[in-house]
């Protein structure tokens, strides 16, 4: 799928250029972000100086080559400019939406209480009959990510595959990859079961999610919902 060869060719041309990684929720952008600039959940404001203990960062910018992130809100597509590239990562929609659905209080963006949903089931036929106002959207999955069944992305990295993928992308700038620490985070959020909220809304949905048994029938909707992801992306 990513033809790091090319890739590694163009951050070889001449002048400035911007890495855009754009973070899609719940694929893994935080622990990109902690690799890459060497640092922790919860950290979010990227400063000089955390960019100055990076390995990887320091290293790319001596070669006039910068990674800056984008946050879930952005239109990725206007940072495309001839010396701008855009990467990103992806996750199997299944799991993806697990984990959307367990996420926080509420679910990802309060949808559990919003939308009245009161298990996975409810959660994806709530999706899949586009209900909810998310970063998901019909056919492409996420939003952006394609035009006219045109990836706009350099790269893609898999979730499933993120050490690999990003050893590849380390590759690509002649990093020493024994400098890079891939053991920085391995912090499950959706392992955490908070006891208490001020407003008491029940925690089922987290405790749900670690004895889920996904039914066929289930799974089959939505392979059939977001066949062409799928399909592009290899997924079983």
């Amino acid at each position: 799928m990513n033809n790091y060869n090319n890739f590694k060719d163009m951050m070889k041309k001449p002048g400035k250029k911007i890495i855009y990684f754009c973070h899609y929720p719940k694929t893994g952008g935080t622990f990109f972000k902690n690799i890459v600039f060497n640092t922790h959940n919860g950290i979010d404001n990227i400063t000089p100086e955390i960019i100055e203990n990076s390995y990887v960062t320091k290293k790319l910018q001596e070669k006039n080559i910068y990674i800056k992130l984008l946050g879930h809100n952005e239109n990725y597509k206007k940072y495309k400019r001839s010396n701008t590239f855009l990467i990103t990562t992806v996750r199997h929609p299944l799991e993806l939406m697990k984990s959307i659905y367990s996420h926080g209080r509420k679910g990802m963006g309060n949808i559990l209480a919003n939308n009245d949903i009161r298990n996975f089931n409810d959660y994806v036929n709530f999706q899949l009959q586009g209900k909810l106002n998310n970063h998901l959207i019909e056919k492409y999955l996420f939003k952006d990510m394609f035009c006219n069944n045109t990836i706009i992305f350099d790269l893609v990295f898999k979730l499933e595959n993120i050490r690999d993928d990003l050893t590849n992308f380390f590759l690509c700038f002649d990093l020493d990859i024994s400098r890079i620490n891939f053991n920085i985070s391995d912090y499950d959020k959706n392992k955490f079961i908070h006891d208490k909220f001020e407003n008491n809304y029940p925690m089922n949905h987290k405790k749900e999610r670690q004895e889920l048994i996904i039914q066929k029938e289930t799974k089959d909707k939505i392979k059939k919902h977001y066949n062409f992801f799928y399909d592009y992306y290899e997924y079983a």
